[in-house]
């Protein structure tokens, strides 16, 4: 997951300073909404998996969110979870309509253990390795503002000597 949190962070700088650096210091903030962020690796899609509750597809979207909500540059609007909040406000609750909407979907994901086994120690090394794929597209035209992709890894060793140390 720290691979796919460094990949949305690097997404979202791109997002945030790329439309903004033709316009002056003051701008307006732009209400955006997250629609589709879809997995669309084969990782941990075996015979029961829903594609509606898939982990990795919800962790992204609220790394992602997290992410624009802490930049403060965009009024950030929920639609994943739109219905709960109807169904606690009731019919009076005021929808707003976005002005951009952020698609996406995961494009690689992986993991590797290698290690080494020694007589009084051994190691261990853990690989995580993440793609992701993003668009900004206006909503009033279709228009795709802008589009990204990105990879990245993670990776984590730990060495035990006689029985002591980390695990990976």
């Amino acid at each position: 997951m720290k691979a796919i949190q460094k990949l949305l962070s690097v997404l979202l700088v791109l997002m945030v300073t790329l439309p903004m650096a033709a316009q002056s210091e003051r701008t307006i903030k732009r209400k955006v909404a997250i629609g589709r962020f879809s997995n669309e690796t084969q990782y941990a899609k075996g015979m029961f998996y829903d594609k509606e509750n898939d982990p990795m597809r919800k962790q992204a979207m609220d790394i992602l969110s997290a992410k624009l909500a802490a930049s403060e540059k965009f009024i950030l609007l929920e639609r994943e979870d739109l219905n709960v909040l109807v169904a606690e406000g009731g019919a009076s609750i005021n929808k707003i309509g976005a002005d951009y909407i952020i698609l996406g979907s995961i494009t690689e994901f992986g993991r590797k253990t290698e290690g080494e086994q020694r007589v009084f120690s051994s190691t261990k090394t853990q690989t995580v390795e993440a793609g992701v794929s993003i668009r900004l597209v206006d909503v009033s035209t279709g228009m795709i503002i802008y589009s990204d992709e990105a990879k990245g890894y993670a990776e984590t060793s730990t060495k035990q000597t006689m029985g002591l140390g980390g695990t990976a």
